[in-house]
């Protein structure tokens, strides 16, 4: 496998890549506050990329835009409502 290297992103961002058979499984760990009780916590979400389909480096570069994606739709409001919420399928195209 590749050395990946994020250098200088402004977010606490940790990623590992599992290599299988036709997969690359990506990893991603960060920083974020409970969404319950405010608590700091450590979020980890998990991708799988098809080899035939992506390099190791475009897994962790699509992972990593995927994690920002999620944290964003996590946290865009309007008023009260969240307007993309990436748990709810019914809210993701408003």
């Amino acid at each position: 496998m590749n050395n990946i290297e994020l250098r200088g992103f402004p977010v606490d961002l940790q990623y590992w890549v599992e290599e299988y058979d036709y997969i690359y499984r990506v990893i991603v760990a960060m920083p974020c506050s409970d969404r319950e009780n405010g608590e700091p916590i450590k979020l980890f979400l998990y991708f799988s990329y098809d080899k035939e389909y992506f390099t190791e480096t475009e897994a962790v570069r699509t992972a990593l835009i995927e994690t920002m994606t999620h944290e964003i739709d996590e946290c865009l409001y309007v008023g009260d409502d969240r307007i993309f919420d990436p748990h709810d399928p019914n809210k993701l195209h408003e």
